[in-house]
């Protein structure tokens, strides 16, 4: 029955168990425009286990925490569970709940048609050739949320 400590406007519970988003009508905007070369949902295992299965073992995803501030639900289970930002990486979204993979040429045509569904869109990072062993890269991350 508490106030949640992140959003006092909503009880504890309430905040906790929000239900997942579904993307279909963004995903389906995203594909009619072409160039889409991967989709990852970002569940279980976060944004360090989900955004490999969309690209092979010699690349890597850098994600520009920058891009994005860590929601205040993230921030405060960080604090309360003692988290480390890999920790609380690999097991949540962040505020990041779908990663879509585009070719360079036909990125602004996605994020046009995925904006005009509602959705919030903006650029995360890029995919690259990987350089050492992590398939995922948070740039940024430790001063953005620290």
């Amino acid at each position: 029955q508490e106030p949640a400590p992140f959003a006092r406007h909503m009880k504890l519970g309430e905040a906790l168990i929000a239900p997942t988003r579904i993307y279909t009508d963004a995903v389906a905007a995203a594909l009619s425009c072409g160039g889409v070369t991967g989709v990852a949902h970002i569940t279980g295992g976060g944004l360090i286990e989900n955004p490999p299965r969309i690209y092979n073992d010699s690349l890597q995803m850098r994600l520009d925490m920058r891009k994005r501030p860590l929601p205040p639900v993230f921030r405060w289970l960080k604090e309360r569970g003692g988290l480390s930002d890999f920790e609380l990486a690999r097991t949540f979204n962040c505020g990041i709940g779908m990663l879509i993979s585009v070719t360079p040429g036909k990125a602004n045509a996605v994020m046009s048609a995925i904006q005009l569904t509602g959705e919030d869109i903006w650029q995360a990072g890029h995919i690259c050739e990987r350089s050492g062993d992590d398939a995922v890269t948070l740039e940024h991350c430790e001063a953005v949320w620290a």
